[in-house]
């Protein structure tokens, strides 16, 4: 219900337009290795280099937690992938909730399970 005031995502669960809109990048399509999600993401011919990894806005729920949606999303079909169960509801990335606007040109690194954004 909270990802649906906040505009996040539709009554039948998916990312609505607005959503998918205001988009961050959290990494392009050739620097992804899961090969579950290649296949996945190419099943239709569609090379990686098309898809990204990408997150919403953070939203507040109710209990004071805040959480984003993690997703996968062509930028030239726009078609977003919801067959992958990497297609998921996650904790606050510190460096997302740093960017007033998408910013497709930011590197997240992973050092210690801790985020940096460069």
């Amino acid at each position: 219900m909270a990802f649906k005031e906040a505009g996040l995502l539709d009554s039948n669960g998916k990312l609505t337009a607005q959503s998918i809109e205001k988009r961050y990048i959290f990494k392009k399509g050739e620097d992804l290795h899961n090969p579950s999600v290649i296949k996945e993401l190419t099943k239709n011919g569609q090379p990686m280099e098309n898809w990204g990894k990408y997150s919403t806005k953070d939203i507040g729920l109710p209990n004071g937690q805040k959480v984003q949606v993690h997703y996968y999303y062509n930028h030239v079909t726009s078609e977003v992938n919801y067959t992958h169960s990497d297609f998921k509801i996650t904790g606050v990335i510190k460096a997302f909730t740093e960017n007033v606007e998408p910013n497709p040109s930011c590197q997240l690194i992973n050092r210690n399970r801790n985020i940096y954004a460069r």
